[in-house]
């Protein structure tokens, strides 16, 4: 029993390396390259969705996700990546949700963050936040319309990153969030937003609530290919 790999013809003066994932991939994916010769994993089609990692949150201070050499969180190999939240909870009733960049394995806390948001409630009109030389993203708002904890309430929601990895451009997000507010009605954001450094990569991120712990949820990465 074997598999084997077989190179073109020695004629053909071919010379070249192809990296493999880290793991086998999920049913019916296919195996792709970025045109550099790293491999990786995706669903048929254009714009195929690439799982990276899954964190399930258990009563955690903050979901930390950061590239290493077992979790292949941001580099070059997509230039757009995507974190869904699924049924997330927190621990304390009235809160916001935050994400910071993580920088060298370090979590950024420091004012390099602008951002906006705008969106409103069932029951409420159209809110809207922006603020600049913050020190993290505030996914719904500045103040009001906070996210419930208790048993029927939860947030779900989609944050993408646009070349995260680039020491070339600044680092760009934007997203969507839905969830039950502290009044019981149901929120809805969008939202985007700006780092200011664009010299260093970003390799990882950190997602929190303002007070309390994360008491429960899901949180997925995907890379996209466009």
């Amino acid at each position: 029993h074997g598999i084997k790999l077989k190179s073109p013809a020695h004629s053909a003066g071919a010379s070249y390396t192809l990296t493999f994932p880290v793991n086998d991939g999920d049913a019916d994916q296919f195996l792709q390259t970025n045109g550099s010769g790293v491999l990786s994993f995706a669903a048929a089609g254009g714009g195929a969705w690439t799982h990276i990692k899954t964190v399930t949150a258990s009563s955690d201070s903050a979901v930390t996700m950061i590239h290493g050499t077992s979790d292949v969180v941001f580099d070059a190999t997509y230039s757009t990546y995507a974190l869904v939240i699924t049924n997330l909870k927190p621990a304390t009733d009235g809160t916001h949700l935050y994400l910071r960049y993580v920088q060298g394995g370090s979590v950024i806390s420091t004012n390099k963050y602008g951002f906006f948001t705008n969106g409103g409630g069932s029951n409420q009109g159209v809110f809207y936040s922006n603020a600049d030389n913050q020190t993290e993203f505030k996914l719904n708002g500045q103040s009001g319309y906070v996210i419930t904890s208790d048993a029927e309430g939860s947030l779900d929601g989609i944050v993408y990153f646009s070349n995260p990895a680039s020491t070339a451009v600044r680092k760009n997000i934007w997203w969507q969030i839905s969830w039950q507010g502290a009044i019981a009605n149901t929120q809805g954001r969008t939202g985007g937003g700006g780092f200011v450094d664009n010299t260093t990569a970003n390799n990882g991120f950190s997602v929190l609530m303002n007070s309390g712990n994360i008491a429960s949820g899901k949180f997925k990465l995907y890379g996209i290919t466009s």
